[in-house]
């Protein structure tokens, strides 16, 4: 089983190329699930989503809130947000403590950890991945319940698009919309095209070897 980077990572031609050459070696297409990412451009994060989205981004702003890169994390408060969030929602976590300790401290270069705070607690955060000079991956995106009327999310997105522009990051990858049993969840889809979100593509090839091979 191969399961690809999503199609924005590459132009149409490489794309078309690689599809035609796992088809060629006895693959076939297993599943297809929509994966939005955000192109970065010059132009401000305000004016590439919707009115509903930059209203909340100015509530965020208008009550005091703070958003910036993490510096020298603590681990368990991250993973400890991030698992408290998830379960509010009725998700597990996809990784261990031990395996985000290694992300976080083994690879600090290509690890990125940015915060919304209000006076001083986490609200949001995020732990993003550069997976290439032009590519950063928005990996686990986390935020308190008790502050879904303001949406700290939009502001932490913007953050990171800010981010990206000084960086010269090119594509920021929002990844796919699925739930805990591999479903898309419409509601987030929707979000994420709010959030100036363009649709691709992430398809996963699987190959049945026969005994022996």
């Amino acid at each position: 089983m191969i399961k690809t980077a999503p199609s924005c990572y590459d132009d149409v031609k490489t794309n078309e190329l690689l599809t035609s050459a796992y088809e060629l070696a006895g693959y076939n297409v297993t599943d297809k699930f929509i994966n939005y990412h955000i192109q970065i451009s010059p132009s401000p994060f305000f004016e590439n989503i919707t009115a509903a989205e930059v209203r909340r981004l100015a509530k965020c702003k208008k009550s005091g809130f703070r958003a910036g890169l993490y510096y020298n994390p603590d681990v368990k408060i991250v993973f400890d947000f991030i698992e408290k969030s998830r379960a509010a929602k009725g998700y597990l976590m996809s990784m261990t403590f031990e395996q985000l300790d290694i992300l976080i401290n083994k690879f600090p270069g290509q690890c990125q950890i940015f915060v919304v705070t209000d006076e001083g607690t986490i609200i949001a955060l995020t732990v993003t991945i550069v997976v290439c000079k032009k590519v950063l991956y928005n990996f686990l995106p986390a935020d308190l319940p008790a502050y879904k009327s303001f949406s700290p999310m939009v502001y932490l997105t913007e953050t990171v698009y800010n981010y990206c522009q000084k960086e010269e990051i090119t594509i920021l990858d929002l990844g796919i919309s699925l739930d805990h049993d591999g479903i898309e969840k419409p509601d987030l889809l929707k979000f994420k095209k709010n959030l100036g979100g363009k649709k691709s593509l992430k398809v996963t090839f699987e190959k049945k070897l026969k005994p022996g091979h």
